[in-house]
């Protein structure tokens, strides 16, 4: 769950799975069926000023997420370890949208 606003989400229909990024800087991933939290992850590595604001996820495969930050980062999360992969430089400000291929 989290504890500020969920901003956004992705769904894998065929998983019936979710992940969800929020205020609270903490990503989600769900089971939709089971109504349950697989696991989470949450960053500290900008500090409590850092929020996610946008996420695009791909779940088959090397199930990673992509994530938009309010410093104009884009974090990559591994979710099957609920790890950070690489923080990725490039936008000066708010990233508020995203897509992974």
């Amino acid at each position: 769950l989290h504890s500020a606003p969920c901003v956004d989400f992705v769904m894998d229909w065929n998983r019936m799975e979710a992940v969800t990024c929020g205020l609270d800087n903490k990503v989600n991933l769900y089971n939709v069926q089971q109504n349950q939290v697989i696991s989470s992850f949450r960053d500290g590595g900008d500090g409590d000023a850092q929020v996610f604001l946008c996420v695009d996820a791909q779940l088959d495969g090397p199930a990673r997420a992509a994530l938009g930050t309010n410093f104009g980062r884009v974090k990559v999360l591994d979710l099957q370890r609920m790890q950070l992969v690489t923080s990725l430089l490039g936008h000066q400000d708010h990233c508020r949208a995203l897509s992974v291929d």
